[in-house]
């Protein structure tokens, strides 16, 4: 992206699938490309500041092959907290709340499903496949500024604020 804060348009250049150079001119750009995006790299390194704040624990995420029980279903106990969200008539999404220091090492397949189990005081319907886990540490980012000249950052290009 290049003349975003200088004249009556701004202008973005990229490359298609072909590798061919496109140019757009337009009056305003949203700057909704994510936290790893580009669109915040237009905006001068020296005018951008970056408050970050760590929760001081991490999600362990799972997509698991194993319909919901309940559509949502979220509880609290001693050991943290265990979120299920249903993904679709066959797949869930788990969350489990775990030290930052774990790794996808630790959480066996059988661990998981044992933890799930015991957060949420029951057993669960079924233990199917787990197609994905991830780590991912609790954090909040919020960059200020979140405009220059004519590119405004949206979403998690500017802030990424946990719900």
């Amino acid at each position: 992206m290049e003349n975003i804060a200088d004249g009556p348009s701004a202008l973005v250049r990229y490359r298609d699938g072909t590798g061919s150079t496109k140019v757009i001119r337009c009056e305003f750009v949203a700057g909704c490309d994510g936290d790893h995006g580009v669109s915040r790299t237009a905006v001068p390194e020296e005018s951008l500041t970056r408050y970050s704040h760590a929760y001081g624990y991490s999600w362990l995420t799972v997509l698991a092959e194993v319909p919901a029980r309940h559509q949502t279903l979220m509880a609290l106990h001693p050991h943290g907290y265990a979120g299920q969200f249903g993904r679709g008539p066959h797949a869930s999404r788990f969350y489990l709340q775990c030290p930052p220091t774990s790794t996808l090492a630790e959480w066996t397949e059988e661990r998981i499903w044992d933890e799930l189990e015991t957060r949420f005081g029951e057993p669960t319907a079924s233990r199917g496949p787990i197609s994905s886990a991830q780590l991912v540490p609790l954090r909040a980012v919020v960059h200020s500024p979140m405009s220059h000249g004519r590119l405004y950052l949206l979403g998690d290009a500017a802030h990424i604020v946990p719900r």
